[in-house]
């Protein structure tokens, strides 16, 4: 395995306790699945929710995108973060991006292309 890919964080949004500990939970996380799959190497990205724009957001979202880019400045070559609102075609996540097929295929573009440059990194 040389890497993993994570876009959540719609339901932490809706509760404080979760979103305060999202840098530590996605730590904890990472932590867990190069153990799970024995890549003690392996990387990771973070893909941020698309109706959250990181300028203007507040409250739970807040915490939690600032934690996304946290978590990967703690992590510097092995993480990153990927922000999604540019990409993002409308709807919110909790509403599933409203079925936008175009939002999809931006932010798996995106992510596979911050992953490619990661494993570029290492090498």
């Amino acid at each position: 395995v040389a890497g993993f890919l994570w876009w959540q964080g719609d339901k932490d949004r809706y509760n404080a306790a979760h979103s305060a500990m999202y840098e530590k939970n996605l730590n904890q996380l990472f932590k867990a699945l190069r153990k799970e799959f024995n890549a003690p190497k392996a990387k990771m990205v973070v893909a941020t929710l698309g109706q959250t724009n990181k300028d203007t957001a507040s409250g739970n979202e807040k915490m939690i995108i600032d934690g996304m880019f946290a978590f990967a400045k703690a992590h510097k070559g092995e993480v990153t973060t990927v922000y999604t609102n540019p990409l993002s075609m409308g709807g919110a996540s909790n509403g599933h991006y409203s079925g936008n097929a175009k939002t999809y295929m931006n932010v798996g573009l995106g992510m596979g292309k911050a992953m490619v440059e990661l494993l570029g990194q290492s090498k």
